[in-house]
This record gives structure tokens, sequence and C-alpha cells, in this order.
């Protein structure tokens, strides 16, 4: 179980490096000022389950455009869909090399997780997912 857990945290926090790269990098483009600790807030607000960062970069995109700053918006806007995209591609992959799952049922595990308990689910299902492989790969050798 710990090795599972282990596995799906060390995922979690590479994702959430990838992210705060991308998001500064994206930021400092857009000549944000502050674009690290940004960059930094945003990276950890998507590592929470549900929200993501469209949760900061679309409203914040939307207000931007509103101010008149259509470019500013448009490259935020295209910010958010570069690390929203970047994320679904990596995490089954990580996940699956990681702790030795498909990233099929790594995605099916947070499905039905979040289907069955919620916001606890979505992140209880991979990691169970990840401590029965464990336990089935134990059971062999």
């Amino acid at each position: 179980m710990k090795s599972g857990a282990a596995g799906w945290l060390a995922v979690q926090g590479r994702l959430l490096a990838v992210q705060f790269v991308l998001l500064a990098a994206g930021l400092a483009l857009l000549r944000v000022e502050g674009f690290l600790l940004l960059a930094a807030l945003i990276a950890l607000l998507d590592a929470l389950p549900l929200l993501g960062c469209g949760t900061a970069l679309v409203p914040w995109a939307l207000l931007t455009l509103l101010e008149g700053e259509g470019g500013k918006a448009l490259g935020l806007l295209g910010l958010w869909l570069t690390v929203w995209l970047c994320r679904t591609l990596l995490e089954p992959r990580l996940m699956g090399r990681r702790v030795g799952v498909s990233p099929v049922w790594t995605l099916l595990s947070a499905y039905l997780g979040a289907r069955t308990l919620g916001l606890v689910g979505l992140v209880a299902g991979p990691i169970l997912l990840a401590a029965a492989a464990e336990l089935l790969r134990g059971g062999e050798g």
C-alpha cells in the first residue's frame, strides 16, 4: 500500500514540476509581473482534484478580454489549454510507468473512484489500483 501511494505522490510531484515550468514560461512570455509566484500558485491549484489551472486561467482570460487585451486573453486561454493537455496526456503514462499499471486502467480507476466516492474517490481510485497491482506482483514472486 505504501509503495502505491508513494508512486502516486511521485507522479503528482513530477506533474506539478512540469506544470510549473509550462506556466512560468507562458506567463513570462505574456509579460505578467510576478510570474514565478503566480505559476507556483496555479500549479498547486491544478494539483487539487476537480479544480485545475482553468479555475484561475479561464476567469483571468475573461477579465483580461473585458479590459480590452484580447491578445493577452488569448494567450492565457492557450496556456490553459497547453497545461491541461500536457497533464491529460502525461498523467496516465507516468502513472502506468511508475506503478506498472496500464494508463487505461489508471484513468478508469480515477473515473470509477470519482463516480463512487466523489472527490475522495478521484484521488483514492488510482492509489488503490497501484496498491492492488503491487500486492499482485508481490504475490507472484
